[in-house]
């Protein structure tokens, strides 16, 4: 019983981190729409600047976000911690729906806006890693199918906040409520929160942890803190290639339609999200899962070569759901070694260190990716060559830390 119950726990708690992607989505998706909002006074290339910028506040403020609630985490309860993270994320996203335009308030709009996405970073430095870290403490045995199911929600944000994107664009582009289009999906976001705070169970309280000191993460375990934050920037940056950057190369560069890339990327935002939990039970019964994940890593490099070779949507088609197949493997039995490498007593701030400074720097891959492209594409295919070799070598240095040999299972 015992154990039915932390299982739920944690469900219930992840699905608070639908609302983390689904918020990053949709700023995404409106950037124009909020670059017109609170940016007006500039020329629409430079409003769009400005709020991209604006965007790239949230991840800045994610490497101290990891340490604020990484120290809450390992010292008062991790569930604590990740609660306190969704509601500060759930208020930040449903204040913004309610920000007044520049022509209203002036300067005072993208101020706020700014402050909002800053606690919005803040409460994505810990949230994730917190849950990574409490299916490595209660559930050992599972610890990488419930993360993979974590990895799932997020998608399924993405994906709903696309759905409820489009849905607004269609019902109220050419209507008299046109400047409500990007304010509705943020307001929608306070549903979703309420759904999280009724549908969360209590959870007991955690006895302080009076071990815990900050600088034991970088006196006893400096290496892995490293490699596991390169690790963190390589996974981060196939991801947003393949779920970002890809929809850019398609429409750009291999000439393939809107429509046409739209379809090719829902394809795979779908085959991920069956793939993930599938390979998360496949995972937990692995006697080895890095020696697994360095084999998926060489199909995913030469999986790659095939797109650069032909422009046949075939064979695009092909390769992306291969890449697709092989990130997901890879994101399911590495992901929960972000906590199960360091020591408990400092676990979360560790692992929320590097997995969110790792995700900053990941974030870089497509703006790499179109800096190469321009170049030429064999630019490109290099990057990408060299993205992936980074992540080959990497497990290597990981396999053979003193803390990784501890655990034969790994």
């Amino acid at each position: 019983m015992q154990s039915h119950f932390k299982s739920s726990t944690f469900f219930k708690t992840s699905l608070g981190n639908i609302i983390e992607w689904y918020d990053f989505s949709l700023y995404g998706i409106f950037a124009i729409n909020i670059s017109h909002a609170f940016f007006s006074n500039f020329t629409n290339f430079k409003a769009l600047i400005l709020t991209f910028l604006t965007f790239s506040v949230g991840f800045i403020a994610r490497p101290i976000g990891s340490v604020i609630f990484g120290y809450i985490g390992d010292k008062f309860g991790r569930y604590r911690s990740v609660n306190i993270s969704i509601w500060c994320m759930g208020f930040a996203t449903i204040f913004i729906a309610f920000i007044p335009d520049y022509n209203t308030i002036g300067f005072l709009a993208p101020c706020l806006l700014l402050s909002l996405r800053f606690i919005q970073g803040l409460s994505a430095g810990g949230q994730f890693s917190g849950l990574i870290t409490i299916a490595v403490d209660e559930n050992p045995k599972q610890k990488s199918y419930l993360v993979s199911l974590v990895l799932t929600i997020s998608l399924a944000g993405s994906l709903l906040a696309s759905v409820i994107g489009y849905v607004s664009v269609a019902a109220l582009n050419h209507s008299n409520f046109y400047t409500l289009i990007w304010r509705i999906p943020f307001l929608l976001s306070g549903l979703l929160f309420l759904i999280y705070v009724w549908y969360k169970p209590k959870v007991s309280n955690a006895i302080e942890n009076s071990e815990y000191k900050f600088k034991s993460i970088f006196k006893q375990q400096p290496a892995e803190l490293v490699f596991m934050t390169i690790l963190a920037a390589t996974m981060a940056g196939i991801y947003y290639l393949v779920f970002s950057y890809s929809i850019t190369l398609m429409r750009e560069y291999f000439k393939i339609s809107q429509s046409n890339s739209l379809l090719v990327l829902s394809f795979i935002m779908f085959l991920s999200l069956l793939l993930l939990p599938l390979m998360g039970k496949f995972a937990d019964k692995s006697s080895c899962r890095i020696r697994a994940t360095k084999n998926f890593t060489l199909v995913m490099a030469i999986t790659i070569i095939p797109m650069f070779i032909t422009t046949s949507f075939n064979v695009l088609l092909i390769s992306l759901s291969v890449i697709t197949i092989t990130y997901c493997a890879i994101a399911s039995y590495l992901t929960s070694m972000f906590a199960e490498i360091f020591d408990n007593s400092y676990r979360m701030t560790a692992c929320s260190i590097s997995y969110s400074i790792g995700g900053v720097l990941g974030s870089l891959s497509p703006l790499v990716a179109e800096y190469t492209i321009k170049i030429s594409l064999n630019s490109f295919l290099y990057f990408v060559i060299s993205l992936i070799a980074v992540l080959y070598l990497i497990q290597y240095a990981i396999f053979n830390t003193q803390s990784i040999k501890q655990k034969i299972y790994v």
